[in-house]
């Protein structure tokens, strides 16, 4: 049977704080995927003014920060969600350079994006320049109220795709 993977990026120290990680969490409990946390060698300031000055320039300069470990491959791996907060209309540059850094041919790609009030961005369409041939499933953005009144929203999301 193939497995499910969840690779997502979180702050942990800045508000809000850990909200994707508790997103890839609540996604591990609905399919019982691996989790995989992508995560930049250099960490992100405490505070939320910096870490906002710090992802617009890793954007605007279009850095791929390096990451404290990389995926060899996603054999084994049919159904990828990838989860992250919205930074500046897309993904975080440290998902640009996890993503880069794989083949995802064959594999079906769901993007989750967590937020508080800009929704997916330009993400999908970013991301679907990147995976080239890989199918890109429906993407859903969480808007941090949604997550914390208990997640309907995301379960009703996960069971869509494993119905089918």
């Amino acid at each position: 049977m193939k497995k499910t993977l969840i690779a997502y990026f979180s702050l942990e120290h800045s508000e809000p704080v850990g909200i994707t990680h508790e997103v890839a969490l609540d996604i591990q409990k609905l399919t019982d995927g691996d989790l995989f946390r992508i995560e930049p060698v250099d960490p992100y300031p405490e505070t939320f003014k910096e870490v906002n000055k710090e992802a617009a320039l890793k954007k605007r300069e279009n850095i791929r920060p390096r990451l404290k470990r990389y995926l060899d491959n996603l054999d084994g791996y049919q159904t990828v969600f990838l989860a992250y907060p919205n930074y500046w209309g897309t993904m975080p540059m440290e998902v640009f350079a996890f993503v880069e850094s794989l083949d995802f041919t064959g594999k079906k790609v769901y993007p989750i994006c967590t937020h508080e009030g800009s929704g997916l961005g330009y993400s999908v369409i970013d991301l679907k320049n990147m995976i080239g041939e890989s199918v890109l499933g429906e993407a859903l953005a969480l808007e941090k109220s949604q997550i914390a009144s208990g997640g309907g929203s995301l379960r009703k999301y996960i069971e869509g795709i494993f119905d089918d």
